[in-house]
């Protein structure tokens, strides 16, 4: 990244630098309207996420794509609200999650819940060649978000985030280029696929989906 908003990047690390040695002081940054092309979003460990609004927000006015690629996609119940709106009103949702995960509870709450995503009008992909750690999404063709964030409780609720949202067309295009590369290296999830996992691995989806439940509802976004 290039331009005034490096120094809004250098104060927010100086920033949690100086919150590890005391938690108190930790508050959320948010550029909004500062740069025409480039949003800068960092939260704190709180239940009223600016990130996880303004990702809300550009899910319920995408009018033609939402792409996604995320390696710990768990959705809490309003977003994922946004994203089925956003399907029903035929915009192209996809998202690619890893086929192997580093942290098996949320991949296997993110297996118990496909069939809502796909029921949804979600298009569900597991990416292959290796562990993803991807957090990116594109929406539309003027915006992309680009971070740490994960759509997950925990993410809004116990951790510290930090996101551009870039309006800038060319990157936003070349971002949705990387989305397609990424995709081919993908599976499709589908209601077949999943119909062949065993009695026994469906009830292990289950304990952790209620896990991550357990989660949306302690540490879920207000």
């Amino acid at each position: 990244m290039e331009g005034p908003g490096v120094a809004d990047l250098r104060d927010l690390f100086l920033r949690r630098w100086h919150e590890s040695h005391d938690s108190r002081a930790a508050h959320d940054l948010d550029t909004d309207e500062r740069y025409p092309d480039v949003r800068i979003i960092a939260d704190t460990p709180d239940r009223h996420s600016p990130l996880f609004q303004a990702h809300r927000d550009a899910f319920t006015a995408a009018r033609r794509r939402i792409w996604m690629a995320n390696s710990y996609f768990a959705p809490p119940r309003r977003m994922l609200r946004a994203l089925a709106e956003a399907a029903a009103r035929n915009v192209d949702v996809r998202v690619i999650l890893p086929a192997v995960s580093d942290l098996p509870l949320l991949k296997l709450a993110a297996l118990a819940r496909v069939w809502q995503w796909l029921r949804a009008g979600i298009g569900v992909f597991e990416y292959r060649p290796a562990m993803m750690h991807a957090k990116y999404a594109v929406i539309d063709e003027d915006l992309c978000s680009i971070g740490t964030f994960n759509y997950n409780s925990a993410s809004v609720g116990l951790a510290n985030e930090v996101n551009l949202l870039v309006r800038e067309r060319g990157f936003v295009s070349r971002v949705a280029a990387m989305f397609e590369e990424d995709l081919a290296c993908c599976g499709e999830v589908t209601a077949r696929s999943m119909s062949r996992r065993s009695g026994w691995a469906r009830a292990l989806d289950r304990v952790a989906s209620a896990g991550v439940t357990f989660v949306d509802l302690l540490w879920g976004p207000r």
